[in-house]
């Protein structure tokens, strides 16, 4: 039996469908209800005495970070965070949006996607967030690049702009290079589909083979 993580998963699907093909050494970050990272190192995945590679409990340690929930969550976080600051206007889009109990993710990325100036504050500050995370992980692992996977991936460009900027001041190491996955919310199940495929094949079928010899001998 293999047992992987989410974002173990995610790394499979990535370096087999998505934006690590061809790439030896990246890291899927999964980044929806929590962070977690899948690595892969010298093409290999990662996975730790215990399978826990990746495992996001660490960012509820890191200074900058504070927490390992996803990006959905720190945008609508950090949204109220500015307008509590005084750092985007009450009266403004994302206020009103505030005000009605309409904020979600998608919303604010669609503001800033358009230009507006309190949403492009908001995805500066969740920007400086992901630019440590990968700043922590590309001390650890040294990847090419780390590709920022799940559902929100489709629209988190305007954040993956701010942390670009932000990012080589966090490490000592060439900066990977941040990309966002174009395989949505599927990219975990996609993983497990892969997985247990290549498990039937490289186990399975020639142990049936063998039993099949076994009864003909």
């Amino acid at each position: 039996m293999e047992i992987k993580n989410d974002a173990q998963l995610a790394a499979i699907t990535e370096g087999s469908d998505g934006a690590a093909v061809g790439c030896r050494d990246y890291v899927a970050l999964l980044s929806s209800e929590r962070f977690g990272g899948g690595v892969v190192v010298d093409g290999h995945v990662l996975h730790g005495a215990h399978g826990g590679v990746g495992e996001g409990v660490v960012f509820d340690h890191i200074v900058g970070v504070g927490s390992a929930v996803g990006l959905p969550h720190a945008l609508q976080d950090q949204t109220r965070k500015a307008l509590a600051d005084g750092d985007i206007a009450a009266d403004g889009p994302l206020g009103r949006l505030v005000a009605d109990d309409h904020l979600d993710a998608r919303s604010v990325l669609t503001l800033a996607a358009s230009g507006d100036a309190g949403a492009l504050e908001v995805t500066d500050r969740v920007g400086t967030v992901v630019a440590r995370v990968v700043g922590v992980l590309g001390s650890m692992y040294d990847p090419a690049r780390v590709i920022v996977c799940g559902a929100v991936a489709e629209s988190i460009e305007p954040v993956l702009d701010a942390a670009r900027r932000i990012l080589p001041a966090e490490l000592h190491l060439p900066a990977p290079e941040i990309l966002a996955s174009t395989l949505g919310a599927e990219v975990v199940s996609v993983g497990a589909v892969a997985t247990a495929r290549r498990a039937a094949r490289e186990r399975a079928v020639p142990r049936l083979a063998e039993e099949r010899l076994t009864l003909s001998a």
